[in-house]
């Protein structure tokens, strides 16, 4: 604009000088030399109170987005003159702002991405290091290390001793592995450890590795001048041929090889196998269709046959059945997630359910039918649940008309131990229902507990009859069980009996009956085939 402006002037100037000349009029002239004087003068007030100052504002907003201080010594006076002032004030105000800024970022930084007792990276912060380009190309060796009885000198000696032991492990752990190996805490007693390797993976390297490490480890603490020796566990898991998309589930793979404490390659050492991974997925699968075959009653009851031998009298076991997808998933599978999940209760009550509904049917179909039995979980005695469960069966049993001496109920031989089993045998008594012993001579209980509780019924476990053919040691142990259940007045069932050659053992040994798929494998009511059945009971030896 002031370049305009002056252009302006010089040519009316130049124009008015001209006609000066030509007229030679000295009136003219002086016109011509005062409206120089007055323009020129024009032209500097307006570029001392108009161009530089706003020229200096706008120098002031660039430095301003440059974060760098603003100051001019020589400022103008008047209005333009104050504003510059305050956009100097304000300069200085907004970087002291930003260097406070800059130092809580930095602070934050540090909490979110390292431990605070320590000063190692996170598990954020070594996902973070990991992403970069310079690593995340490389083969990595991921270790998982888990310090065992941490809690006992957090227990013993507090925290401040707790904090000692977690620096002093760290300094071990740095101190052993090379520069390159990024160490990391992931928890309150978990450290996480990322090994960069140039060359193919050596497992025979890395367990020689481990168990060093682990030496180290287990050296004991001086805290206050007493020893304590800890443990530790460590889980391997590799980035090579594609077993984990990320350096997030590697860790994860080898927190998942301690926890599961498979694929032991060495005492307290786990490698990774991608078996573990597939079987959480099952297990997690399982346990939320197991929650909703609780929720909807999808358990079915099937029954196996228990035959006297001396009598044709029967009874039936009653066993919890879980079809799945179209598959009957085994109990050994669903039976301890059930327990994990705590729906034993429930699940024992719809089976029980089942076979009350079912009973009346049976005897039409078996005259000589005795009783059925259901199988109570040692999980539930354990927890203290007996009285309130034999409560619900008892309420089940009484709304199907099914009387107490018809039902049995069984409990197995290590449950014997526990001082909630004296309540619930006295309960059960109380009651009226039959009661036994399964899977006897697989546990350490005393005998004389058989004679304290006086059970109706003693099961052999199986174990022990499928070898009976074979091995004169398990027939002598069979042996003894049953005479000294016949001198306790029980009555003594045989299980697993699957050939002709073990039933008349066992019958000449003087057990009272007999179940196994010989007769029948457990199958639901709907299913059963009775005419069978009875092709096999004609051919009992007594």
């Amino acid at each position: 604009m002031i370049i305009v402006i002056l252009i302006n002037n010089f040519y009316l100037s130049f124009k008015l000088t001209g006609l000066a000349l030509f007229y030679k009029d000295t009136y003219i002239l002086l016109m011509t030399f005062a409206t120089i004087f007055v323009l020129s003068w024009f032209v500097y007030l307006l570029n001392g109170y108009y161009y530089v100052p706003f020229k200096q504002i706008r120098d002031m907003l660039g430095r301003l987005k440059k974060q760098q201080y603003i100051y001019y010594s020589n400022k103008p006076k008047g209005e333009f003159g104050k504003t510059l002032k305050e956009i100097e004030n304000l300069s200085l105000a907004l970087l002291a702002k930003d260097k406070k800024l800059k130092r809580q970022q930095k602070e934050l930084f540090k909490l979110a991405y390292s431990d605070h007792l320590t000063g190692l990276p996170n598990r954020e912060a070594i996902l973070d290091i990991v992403n970069d380009k310079t690593i995340s190309g490389k083969k990595l060796l991921i270790l998982s290390i888990s310090l065992n009885k941490t809690d006992i000198i957090f227990a013993l000696k507090g925290h401040t001793a707790f904090d000692k032991v977690i620096l002093e492990a760290k300094e071990r752990i740095e101190y052993y592995l090379p520069s390159s190996a990024i160490v990391g805490r992931l928890g309150n007693n978990q450290f996480c450890v990322l090994l960069p390797l140039s060359a193919e993976i050596d497992f025979n390297i890395i367990k020689d590795t481990c168990r060093s490490l682990q030496g180290l480890l287990n050296q004991p603490y001086v805290i206050e001048e007493e020893y304590y020796y800890l443990s530790s566990n460590i889980g391997i898991s590799t980035k090579q041929h594609g077993i984990a998309p990320s350096v997030s589930e590697l860790i994860h793979l080898a927190d998942l090889a301690v926890l599961e404490k498979k694929e032991e390659v060495a005492p307290n050492l786990y490698l990774f196998h991608p078996f573990l991974l597939d079987e959480r997925k099952k297990y997690h699968s399982l346990e939320v269709a197991l929650r909703k075959a609780i929720e909807s009653n999808k358990f079915q009851a099937a029954y196996q046959p228990i035959v006297s031998l001396e009598s044709k009298s029967v009874s039936l076991e009653t066993l919890a059945r879980w079809k799945h997808q179209g598959q009957w998933i085994s109990p050994v599978t669903f039976i301890p997630i059930i327990e994990q999940l705590d729906l034993m209760e429930k699940m024992t009550l719809q089976i029980a359910e089942h076979a009350a509904r079912d009973w009346k049917s049976w005897k039409k179909q078996l005259p000589d039918l005795s009783h059925f039995s259901v199988n109570i979980s040692p999980s539930l005695l354990k927890k203290g649940k007996g009285e309130e469960l034999i409560q619900s069966l008892a309420a089940v049993f009484s709304k199907y008309q099914v009387l107490p001496h018809e039902v049995c109920l069984e409990i197995t031989e290590n449950i014997l131990l526990e001082d909630s089993t004296d309540q619930f045998i006295h309960h059960c008594r109380e009651m009226g229902f039959l009661l036994a012993v399964d899977d006897f001579g697989t546990g350490y209980s005393s005998m004389s507990y058989l004679a304290k509780y006086a059970f109706d019924v003693l099961k052999i476990d199986r174990s022990l009859i499928m070898k009976i053919e074979t091995e004169d040691k398990q027939q002598e142990v069979a042996i003894s069980i049953v005479n000294l259940a016949k001198k306790l007045n029980l009555h003594v069932i045989a299980e697993g009996v699957e050939t002709k050659a073990q039933l008349s053992i066992l019958e000449r040994m003087g057990v009272n009956a007999v179940q196994g798929y010989y007769f029948s494998k457990p199958q639901l009511f709907n299913e059963w085939d009775i005419t069978s059945f009875d092709e096999k009971r004609k051919y009992l030896i007594r």
